[in-house]
């Protein structure tokens, strides 16, 4: 059954969901461009590896260890005749997660390590303080100033601005999600398309090297493809609570649609 909703679904920010959403997206679009892509182009998967602290309700590959017993005597000398034993105590180890982060690279088939452009689908961990964030925003300052375009998706509503674009250079109202283009050597200039969350993920354009014409990648039917092959039908519960909180406007336009499309039962 397809996603109720006519541009992206918000209930696929739920935590337990996204990192199925995230793969599924980039594998979809890593397909989508080798299918599409010039001759003399190729679209590769790559990763960012690096390290995350468990949530605190989470310790994966916990290690116990039993504390060694601890003697120490009270007071000094001849005088020193009372001696206290350390209860018996457990030593708790747990340590940071690896987390891998896939995204897209498009390159000149024929010329290894030719970055022609790179496409984000951001991710929770590049929207919050930590490694995670970190590694990002260099890699994109990095990009900023070379030739290779950058592409970014941010389908989450959650978690600090991050796309390359100034925050306070888009419009403060009607958006929801954004894509950001930026050029080779555009340095300072950006092209965006912000959407809100009634409406259809738009159509944007990949440039690549030279005259070479641009791909146009539909966003919206790499997200009905994406919540399709997940089943989301099956996992997502729209009685529940949407992460993260709805405006007013937003929570009533969903209710509304959620039971005209009969998907509150």
């Amino acid at each position: 059954m397809p996603s109720p909703f006519p541009g992206m679904d918000p209930f696929l920010e739920e935590p337990a969901i996204w990192p199925t959403v995230h793969q599924g997206l980039i594998s979809l679009a890593w397909m989508e461009l080798n299918r599409h892509l010039p001759h003399g182009y190729v679209a590769t998967i790559e990763e960012r590896v690096f390290l995350i602290e468990p949530p605190r309700t989470r310790y994966p590959d916990v290690h116990v260890v039993k504390h060694p017993r601890q003697t120490a005597r009270i007071g000094s000398g001849a005088a020193a005749v009372a001696v206290l034993d350390a209860d018996p105590a457990l030593d708790i180890e747990f340590p940071p997660a690896e987390f891998r982060e896939p995204f897209i690279e498009i390159h000149l088939a024929r010329k290894p390590g030719t970055l022609i452009a790179v496409l984000e689908v951001l991710s929770p961990t590049n929207k919050k303080p930590g490694e995670g964030r970190d590694l990002y925003l260099e890699k994109q300052e990095e990009l900023r100033t070379s030739k290779t375009h950058l592409i970014e998706i941010d389908l989450l509503r959650a978690g600090q601005h991050t796309v390359m674009v100034p925050r306070d250079r888009l419009d403060e109202n009607g958006w929801d999600y954004l894509i950001c283009l930026h050029k080779g050597g555009w340095r300072n200039k950006f092209r965006v398309w912000p959407r809100a969350l009634p409406e259809r993920l738009p159509r944007f354009e990949i440039p690549l090297a030279g005259t070479d014409v641009d791909v146009i990648m539909d966003l919206q039917a790499l997200v009905d493809q994406c919540y399709d092959a997940g089943r989301f039908d099956e996992r997502i519960d729209y009685r529940g609570q949407c992460p993260p909180p709805l405006t007013k406007k937003n929570a009533k336009w969903i209710d509304e649609l959620l039971r005209k499309k009969k998907r509150l039962k």
